[in-house]
């Protein structure tokens, strides 16, 4: 008897549970072209990209150069930077002290 009793309540609870079931509502028709989605053209372009790293330039070869004379700089040929070949003049110096020395020796073999 406690059997058909539990029976009968779980199967009327069922039911309960079945017709409190929410109330389905009509869904309103949608228009089709509302689906439809945007379109935009497309075109051809590069794609670029740009990175920025902090950094240093160091020359291949690095020289320094000397006089053998005392002497100014006159003009200066090249770039600073720029490549060079053996042989080619970079700067014009000008050496008043050894222009004189010259005049004078050249006045000494003169006199004699």
């Amino acid at each position: 008897m406690k059997t058909l009793n539990y029976i009968s309540l779980t199967l009327g609870f069922c039911l309960f549970l079945a017709a409190c079931g929410t109330k389905q509502e009509s869904k309103p028709k949608v228009d089709q072209s509302a689906l439809v989605p945007k379109t935009i053209p497309v075109h051809k372009a590069s794609i670029g990209s740009e990175i920025r790293i902090p950094g240093e330039l160091k020359a291949f070869q690095e020289v320094d150069l000397y006089a053998k004379v005392n002497s100014f700089v006159k003009e200066v040929l090249v770039d600073r930077g720029s490549l060079v070949k053996q042989g080619q003049e970079l700067v014009v110096l000008d050496a008043p002290e050894l222009e004189a020395q010259y005049q004078e020796s050249g006045e000494k073999l003169k006199s004699k």
